[in-house]
């Protein structure tokens, strides 16, 4: 998808264990889906699950770099990146 790459890898049943990014995401691909976006910059997502669908553990990363806003009040600040990190863990269950 434009310049974008995608890579999957693993399987989703009987047991969750997918290895999957996106790097190079951009806002003119996510148009079709959120038509209002005005931004520049890139985005790299990567995600490392086990487990199952319904109760999935691992961890997903995302980095945006040059990220910038094209319209409304934030379009005059200046460019900036940020990194999220996420780590799923099962729910804790306790019988009383």
């Amino acid at each position: 998808m434009g310049d974008s790459i995608w890579q999957v890898q693993g399987r989703l049943t009987p047991v969750l264990d997918l290895r999957a990014s996106v790097h190079d995401l951009t806002a003119s691909l996510l148009h079709p889906w959120w038509p209002t976006l005005q931004a520049e910059g890139h985005i790299d997502v990567d995600a490392d699950l086990h487990g199952s669908i319904a109760e999935p553990t691992g961890s997903i990363w995302s980095t945006g770099h040059g990220l910038r806003a094209r319209s409304g009040s934030a379009r005059g600040l200046p460019a900036g990146n940020i990194e999220l990190q996420a780590h799923l863990q099962q729910s804790v269950r306790r019988s009383i």
